[in-house]
């Protein structure tokens, strides 16, 4: 996945992750935030070495 796509998804995810706060939906928060958490360690572990947290 290129930065772009990665920054496109975080940006798609956030959005449905606002709505379902809003909505109060816990069921649907949980989900995403674990697709975030999952996205989030494959951008890392796509990184060079050099620039891993």
């Amino acid at each position: 996945m290129s930065i772009t796509e990665y920054r496109n998804r975080f940006m798609d995810l956030t959005s449905r992750l606002r709505v379902a706060q809003f909505n109060n939906d816990t069921e649907q928060i949980a989900v995403l935030e674990a697709e975030i958490d999952r996205i989030l360690k494959l951008y890392n572990n796509s990184r060079p070495p050099s620039q891993q947290p």
